[in-house]
């Protein structure tokens, strides 16, 4: 016997909620370890056959270049402050020096 929540039909995968052919549709019901084991099983998959080791910078260009329409004012706030919080070290390290004289 099934438990709540479960969705499983005869002649179906476990979790197939729904499955047309003429529209070519599948809606899938999974939990969020189901979506997070699968996502990890594809990065090693990536990370063994096409020898990729993806890191923050190539991310994060990634994510700029794709969803640049979404973003744009994310990564211009945060330059915005690390310019100004840079000008503030700046300032601060001066005004040091200035009392260490």
């Amino acid at each position: 016997m099934n438990s709540p929540g479960e969705v499983t039909q005869r002649d179906r995968a476990r979790g197939i909620l729904i499955q047309n052919d003429e529209l070519r549709i599948t809606i899938w019901v999974k939990t969020w370890s189901q979506i997070i084991n699968d996502c990890k099983a594809r990065l090693r998959f990536f990370a063994e056959k096409l020898s990729y080791a993806p890191d923050r910078d190539s991310s994060l260009a990634h994510l700029k270049t794709t969803y640049h329409k979404y973003l744009a004012d994310l990564f211009t706030v945060k330059a915005e402050a690390v310019e100004a919080a840079e000008a503030l070290k700046a300032a601060n390290d001066e005004e040091a020096a200035a009392v260490a004289d």
